[in-house]
C-alpha cells in the first residue's frame, strides 16, 4: 500500500504530467512533420505531373496543327490530283480506240518536311507516369519520323526525274504510273504518295491520342492536387471541331488495333 501510494503520487505530480505532456508532444509533433512532409512530396510530385501534361498538350496541338497544314496545303492536294491522274490512265486504257493523248497534270513540287520537336517529346516521355500517354508519345515520334522519311524519299525521286536519271528503258511515265517495262515495275514514286498521306494521318492522330491521354492524366493529378492544396489548376484542352468539320481528321477506324490494345485498364499513374 505505501508503495502503492508513492506510485500514484508520483503519477499525479507535475512532474509526470510535464514529462508524459512533452513526451506526447514530441511523438505528435514528429508524425505531423511527417505527414506534411509527405504531403509536400505529394503536392510536387503532383504539380510536376500536371505542369507536365499542360506542356504536353501544347506541344500536342502545335504538332497538329503543323501537320494539318501540310495536309491541307499540300498532301491532300497531290494525293487527289495523283488520283485523279490514275482514274484518267484506267479510262484512257478502257477507252475504245483510236485513244489519242493522255492528259495528266501532275503535281512534282517538293515537300518540306515536318520539324520534329525530338528533344521535347523525349523530355515529355521522361515526365509522364501515364502509360497510355506514354505509348501514344512513343507513337507519334515513329509517325513524325515516318512521314519525313518518306517525304525525303519522294524528294529525291524528284530530283532523279530532274535529271533523267532514270532506270533503264524507264521513261517518266513508267515510273509516275508505275508502268510495266520489260516485265519489270518501280511504283516508288506512287507509293511515296499514297504513304505521305497515310504517315501525316498517322501524325494527327497519335499527337491528338497525346493530348487526349495527357488531359485525362493532367486531370486526375489536378483533382489530387486540390485536395491537398486547396488550390485548382486547370489543365489544357484542345478542340478540334473545326478541323473535323473539315474532313480533316483521320477515322479512327483505321486505327482500332492499335486502340484496342491500349484499353483504360491499362493505364497507370504513379501519382
Amino acid at each position: 500500500m505505501p508503495s502503492w501510494v508513492s506510485l500514484s503520487v508520483f503519477f499525479e505530480s507535475p512532474f509526470f504530467i510535464s514529462l508524459m505532456g512533452a513526451l506526447a508532444g514530441a511523438y505528435f509533433g514528429a508524425w505531423a512533420a511527417q505527414r506534411n512532409a509527405a504531403n509536400n512530396k505529394l503536392r510536387d510530385e503532383l504539380l510536376r505531373e500536371i505542369r507536365s501534361s499542360n506542356r504536353g498538350v501544347m506541344l500536342g496541338l502545335s504538332v497538329i496543327n503543323v501537320a494539318l497544314a501540310m495536309k491541307r496545303q499540300q498532301i491532300s492536294p497531290l494525293k487527289c490530283s495523283y488520283d485523279e491522274d490514275l482514274e484518267r490512265l484506267k479510262q484512257y486504257k478502257n477507252a475504245p480506240a483510236p485513244r489519242g493523248i493522255l492528259q495528266v497534270s501532275p503535281m512534282l513540287m517538293r515537300l518540306q518536311g515536318m520539324s520534329s520537336p525530338v528533344a521535347s517529346l523525349n523530355q515529355l516521355l521522361l515526365d509522364q507516369s501515364s502509360g497510355k500517354a506514354y505509348r501514344a508519345i512513343m507513337a507519334l515520334i515513329e509517325a513524325i519520323d515516318n512521314l519525313n522519311a518518306t517525304i525525303d524519299l519522294r524528294n529525291s525521286i524528284l530530283d532523279n526525274i530532274k535529271n533523267g536519271d532514270f532506270p533503264k528503258d524507264f521513261k517518266f511515265e513508267d515510273l509516275y504510273f508505275g508502268l510495266p517495262v520489260d516485265g519489270n515495275v518501280n511504283n516508288e514514286y506512287g507509293d511515296t504518295v499514297k504513304a505521305i498521306f497515310l504517315y501525316c494521318d498517322d501524325v494527327v492522330f497519335f499527337a491528338l491520342k497525346t493530348c487526349e491521354y495527357l488531359k485525362s492524366q493532367g486531370e486526375r493529378c489536378s483533382s489530387r492536387y486540390k485536395r491537398l492544396a486547396r488550390e485548382e489548376i486547370r489543365i489544357c484542352s484542345v478542340d478540334m471541331r473545326a478541323a473535323s468539320e473539315a474532313g480533316l481528321l483521320p477515322d479512327e477506324k483505321n486505327y482500332e488495333s492499335w486502340l484496342a490494345g491500349h484499353s483504360e485498364s491499362n493505364d497507370t499513374a504513379t501519382t
